[in-house]
């Protein structure tokens, strides 16, 4: 029977005669807690050490609650204990800046250092759907570091200017990204610019010779990359697989400037109206001189940007005619440090690195597994003394001098020691951008890899034979000892034969009974091939498709070299 409500409210009216401030005191505190209890299982999905901090986060620091019972209030609570737990597992193996959404699983120690507040709609703020905060809604809990934490990123720290689309994005789908068709110029850019996975992995030499066939360890770890996607792959690489990223600039030590320029070129290069080269160029500088960041660090940290292409393209005197634009010309960006596949050597702010191969490993293993097969490959290269992979039409006048002479000694020597192939179609052509496993098929075959110059003195195939374990011959020292004194020993003959172009072009020098008598030393030959292989992880990009996936790589690649430098501010040498 349940009892008459006037008998109810005379209870109640009894209770709180004479209490109701307390009653009041209660109500509030009961609230509070519910609030906060239900904050925290939201954030931490249960996981009752978290629960117990976030709760407790305001209470240990003797505050009054109930004047703090607003959203805002209990996001500070959260972010301070999350802070408080993740400066208390410094053996953590996650970085300090690898970054958890609001609703993802907080089960672990190894928590968040960058935490997404939420809109006026009540939603995260992530525009660009990449993970990283805008500045605007991020939280730096570096700002407040705890005693005795060792934080991993210390010096390390990367931030990534948040470039219009229009100096990225926009220009990959205007190559072909939005409507499937790649403009020729720019390639196939697809998996975040690392191009389309090879079909088949495994390789024919001679389709008649069963001993020439190899295979592509592991299969998929090798794409079919272009040689001018190097903008595309460096800014996917970094903003998805580097753990020290900040949007605090005040923490960084280098800032990034992801802007396409070689994906612009594809459109302009070859036009004669210059305006329209430039005006990107000029837009990116009106942009950056309006950023409170640029004005305020431009002077006092070390900014870089990446282009896929060689400087030649991007050096043009902006007030004369000539070949490319004029990016490099810009007095606004004269303290940048530009990262190319070919640097003009004198240039104190131009640094090169290496041109995108086929292989893209996501792991340690990935790298182990394709350096043990190069390791079985050593000893069936004896048939094959060298192979040259070009045309002897290319280049100027004193490259094609070059490949003529090349490809002549290497028909003297026979198709048992040496074999040419040009890149394009028909009869031994080999289409080195389209199929270029064929080209790895070559170089997995060859002891020694002709490399002459062509338009310029560095080549993509280069470090395609590198990776190959094929050892290169160069003819130039700018081809790769001035080149990439980052990610090259400064030692070439660790890993490379050198012999003088024009000592070749005069006929003074026989290749092949130089590169023979290096053979016949087993000891050298074997020790420089041992070098080659050790560098392969060094001159790659490892593929990073999201943040988990990049935590599992465990290898030093050409990024991380990259990154290396540039935050100890390495001098960049001049000829």
């Amino acid at each position: 029977m349940k009892p008459p409500m006037h008998v109810i409210h005379s209870l109640t009216d009894s209770l709180f005669q004479g209490k109701r401030d307390f009653a009041r005191i209660i109500a509030v505190v009961l609230v509070f807690g519910f609030a906060v209890l239900f904050y925290a299982l939201h954030v931490s999905k249960g996981s009752p050490a978290l629960i117990s901090h976030l709760i407790f986060a305001e209470l240990d620091r003797g505050e009054d609650p109930s004047s703090r019972i607003n959203s805002s209030f209990l996001q500070t609570a959260a972010h301070r204990r999350v802070d408080a737990v993740a400066h208390s597992y410094p053996q953590s193996p996650l970085s300090a800046t690898d970054s958890i959404h609001d609703n993802e699983t907080l089960e672990s120690p190894h928590v968040t250092r960058v935490f997404k507040q939420s809109n006026h709609q009540g939603h995260p703020r992530d525009s660009d759907g990449d993970g990283i905060l805008s500045n605007e809604s991020s939280i730096d809990l570096q700002e407040r570091p705890r005693a005795g934490f060792r934080d991993r990123c210390k010096a390390k720290y990367v931030y990534i200017y948040k470039l219009p689309p229009e100096f990225n994005e926009d220009l990959v789908d205007k190559c072909g990204r939005a409507s499937g068709n790649w403009v020729p110029m720019c390639g196939n850019l697809d998996n975040n610019g690392y191009g389309p996975l090879v079909p088949d992995a495994t390789l024919f030499v001679n389709e008649s010779d069963a001993k020439t066939v190899f295979e592509l360890k592991p299969a998929h770890a090798w794409y079919r990359t272009e040689q001018f996607s190097l903008e595309v792959i460096f800014h996917n690489r970094l903003r998805l697989g580097y753990p020290c990223l900040t949007e605090n600039p005040e923490l960084a030590s280098a800032f990034y400037i992801p802007y396409y320029a070689a994906m612009d070129t594809a459109f302009t290069l070859f036009g004669t109206y210059l305006p329209a080269r430039d005006r990107l160029t000029q837009r990116l500088v009106g942009w950056l001189s309006g950023s409170e960041v640029w004005q305020s660090y431009r002077e006092r940290r070390r900014h870089f940007m990446v282009l896929g292409r060689t400087s030649w393209d991007f050096c043009r005197n902006e007030s004369a005619d000539g070949w490319g634009s004029a990016l490099l010309s810009q007095a606004e960006l004269s303290n940048v440090t530009t990262l190319l596949i070919e640097r003009r050597t004198w240039a104190s702010k131009e640094i090169a690195i290496p041109y995108p191969s086929s292989f893209h490993p996501s792991s340690a293993k990935d790298v182990q597994i394709w350096q043990e097969t190069l390791r079985e490959q050593i000893g069936k290269r004896t048939k094959l003394l060298a192979s040259f992979v070009g045309s002897t039409t290319r280049g100027f006048e004193h490259s094609r001098a070059l490949r003529a002479e090349l490809a002549k000694q290497c028909h003297q020597a026979g198709a048992n020691v040496c074999k040419q192939h040009r890149c394009g179609y028909g009869e031994s052509a080999i289409d080195c951008a389209g199929n270029p496993e064929r080209l790895n098929a070559v170089f997995l075959s060859s002891i020694f890899c002709l490399q002459p110059s062509g338009d310029s003195p560095t080549r993509k195939s280069i470090f395609d034979s590198l990776v190959a374990g094929c050892i290169p011959v160069l003819f130039s020292p700018a081809s790769a000892y001035t080149q990439y004194v980052w990610h090259l020993p400064e030692d070439g003959n660790l890993y490379s034969v050198f012999i003088d172009e024009d000592e070749v072009i005069r006929g003074k020098i026989d290749v092949m009974a130089t590169l023979s008598s290096i053979a016949n030393d087993t000891v050298r030959l074997r020790s420089m091939q041992e070098q080659v292989i050790s560098m392969v992880p060094s001159i790659v990009y490892a593929l990073a498709s999201n943040r988990s996936h990049s935590q599992s790589k465990s290898f030093h690649d050409a990024v991380d070299v990259v990154l290396d430098n540039v935050l100890a501010d390495s001098p960049v040498p001049t000829a």
